[in-house]
């Protein structure tokens, strides 16, 4: 998980001449938010299988191996330990939609200024919750 908000910066000067060629919404935007985004690096749940994996599992069906569909499962997703974790992201996103409006951008979205602080330290903790989820499922 990422926080964008590596440095925060002071509030453009903004004269009362449009030079920069924005509007006045866009410059009070520019004036009162920052651009904030939160990235997850996720795990795969599920993995296919190779092809000899594959014709040797058709073999018990009579079927040709590009037939047919099969996966193997890495973790049970059903675990309390995993469901902790995902349950942590799921606060985590639901936060970050809750203090921010969205933006063009996909995966970016518009906190104001004055929140930033608090953001930043509410997704402090949240990485600590989630640090310690993850180390629990790695532990089971």
């Amino acid at each position: 998980m990422t926080t964008l908000l590596d440095r925060i910066e002071g509030p453009p000067v903004i004269s009362s001449v449009a030079v920069d060629g924005l509007g006045e919404p866009a410059r009070r935007l520019r004036v009162e938010t920052a651009a904030a985004r939160v990235a997850f690096t996720w795990l795969g749940t599920r993995k296919a299988l190779t092809a000899p994996q594959r014709d040797r599992a058709a073999e018990a069906f009579d079927a040709e191996g590009g037939c047919l569909s099969a996966g193997k499962r890495l973790l049970d997703v059903k675990h309390p330990a995993f469901r902790a974790v995902t349950a942590v992201r799921g606060r985590i996103r639901s936060y970050w939609r809750d203090v921010s409006l969205p933006f063009p951008e996909p995966g970016v979205r518009l906190i104001r200024r004055d929140a930033v602080d608090e953001f930043a330290r509410r997704i402090a903790g949240f990485r600590g919750e989630l640090d310690d989820a993850v180390a629990d499922l790695d532990r089971r």
